[in-house]
């Protein structure tokens, strides 16, 4: 009698527990859908004749928590009002930390007018929610050209600190983004020349250094740069996979290159686990010819955001002639016994083991 009384009573706990829980999770989503319906129905309303399903989202949601609510409800909210969605392209979210304030971008095409908003709490104002920035631009790629008034847009961060991001993004979604892209960006939080590069070396490795049967792919970002972002988002290659590591190279370090791997960019190898073979390439990526080719004059750090843009947007559409600008520096089979990993352990110089390190440097050995 006693043990069915006690299993009765676990049996009423239980209930009422997942009935709780059940109703806090309703509420949670419902607390966030509420966000994201807000937001959109504003911006269906601030621009100017939008049309449902050709318009861009850009967004945090999904990553953050705002007053202790999970955003990805919100996600769900803002497509249904604007038509938005992954599957389009049109709806992209960004990567992001949690605790950063969760914002909205929206951009209407056919109007070419955007509007950001962000909330840093779920704060209400004559029952409305009332974001902590909104900023509307009537012309918003026409910034790109206008570069003493985007300057000043970012310089007081009139969106956030998210000006750059979108403006890239942006300008590269009305000429069209491949899924593998869209995924590097979602990762990455934001598209910019070095994402692009990667997606060059991407390129040759796929089609100049295919994968066999029973082949996997493993990676040593080295020098690390945006490109190693958009390259274990396209080949799956990450570090918690073990077919990643990264070996961070300094200014000091990269004047111990040789003069042949001045413009190295990785190097990449091919193991098949089964009969325990590797081969490997190095590849290099030479920005110099692409910025030269792209028309642009200044360096690298100099770059005003109107160049910056530009030099994404001629990358983006020269992406089959990736072969102008990714080239192999050496080809190399791996001793027998020999892993890819060894090339990376601590104490060991890849650079030096593949012989492409000035032996006299005094850089690190």
């Amino acid at each position: 009698m006693i043990k069915k009384s006690l299993i009765l009573s676990i049996l009423i706990v239980l209930f009422y527990t997942t009935a709780t829980l059940g109703s806090a999770d309703k509420d949670a989503y419902k607390n966030a859908y509420v966000i994201g319906n807000e937001a959109a129905r504003y911006a269906m309303k601030k621009l100017q004749k939008p049309q449902v399903g050709k318009i861009l989202v850009i967004t945090n949601a999904g990553f953050i928590r705002i007053d202790g609510i999970e955003s990805p409800p919100a996600l769900d909210a803002v497509s249904k009002i604007t038509g938005a969605s992954i599957g389009s392209g049109s709806l992209i979210t960004l990567h992001s930390a949690p605790q950063r304030p969760l914002f909205f971008f929206f951009y209407n095409p056919n109007k070419e007018d955007s509007l950001y908003l962000e909330f840093s709490s779920i704060r209400r104002d004559a029952k409305k929610l009332k974001p902590s920035i909104e900023r509307y631009e009537s012309n918003f790629l026409g910034l790109i050209k206008q570069t003493e008034t985007f300057d000043k847009i970012a310089k007081e961060k009139l969106m956030g600190g998210n000006e750059f991001r979108l403006l890239m993004i942006t300008s590269l979604w009305v000429k069209g983004i491949p899924m593998e892209m869209r995924n590097s960006i979602s990762f990455h939080d934001h598209f910019c020349p070095g994402v692009t590069s990667g997606f060059y070396i991407v390129e040759f490795v796929k089609n100049d250094f295919p994968l066999a049967k029973d082949e996997s792919y493993y990676v040593i970002a080295s020098p690390q740069w945006c490109k190693d972002d958009a390259i274990q988002t396209i080949l799956n290659t990450t570090v918690g996979k073990r077919s990643l590591a990264a070996i961070p190279l300094n200014d000091a370090d990269k004047r111990c290159l040789s003069e042949q791997a001045k413009n190295v960019a990785g190097i990449y190898f091919k193991h098949n686990r089964a009969n325990k073979t590797s081969t490997g390439v190095v590849l290099a990526f030479d920005w110099d010819k692409i910025r030269t080719d792209a028309g642009i004059k200044s360096s690298q750090q100099k770059s005003p955001p109107s160049e910056t843009v530009n030099l994404a947007g001629f990358m983006f559409e020269n992406l089959k002639n990736y072969k102008k600008y990714v080239s192999a520096i050496k080809e190399f089979s791996l001793k027998d016994g020999e892993m890819p990993e060894d090339y990376a352990r601590v104490g060991v110089n890849p650079w030096k083991r593949l012989g492409l390190w000035n032996e006299e440097c005094e850089g690190t050995k």
